[in-house]
């Protein structure tokens, strides 16, 4: 009878040492995927159309969805009216950014 008390510990004592180790990975587990670590992102400002290529000025941010928000409340001249742009060296092209946050190529 001992040995079955015994054998009833060990399988309490291995689930509770299971769960302690479930928490400690999990509270460990950064806040954000591996691949959304934040850099510095240069971003050009243009207003209006692009293809007039009204350049307004550099920036740098760290959230490229920010882009053109960061213009438009950087620059006065934008009028709420910039597009935050930077190169994507994936696409080859210039991605870009309305106040809004919707995303389009440039």
């Amino acid at each position: 009878m001992n040995m079955n008390i015994l054998a009833k510990k060990r399988g309490a004592a291995t689930k509770v040492a299971i769960l302690i180790g479930i928490f400690l990975v999990a509270a460990n587990a950064p806040g954000k995927p591996a691949n959304a670590q934040e850099e510095d992102i240069d971003v050009s400002c243009y207003k209006g159309n692009l293809e007039e290529g009204n350049y307004i000025g550099n920036l740098t941010v760290t959230d490229p969805d920010t882009a053109g928000q960061s213009c438009n409340s950087t620059y006065y001249d934008c009028d709420g009216k910039c597009f935050g742009c930077f190169p994507d060296l994936d696409l080859s092209e210039e991605v870009c950014y309305d106040d809004a946050g919707r995303e389009f190529l440039k």
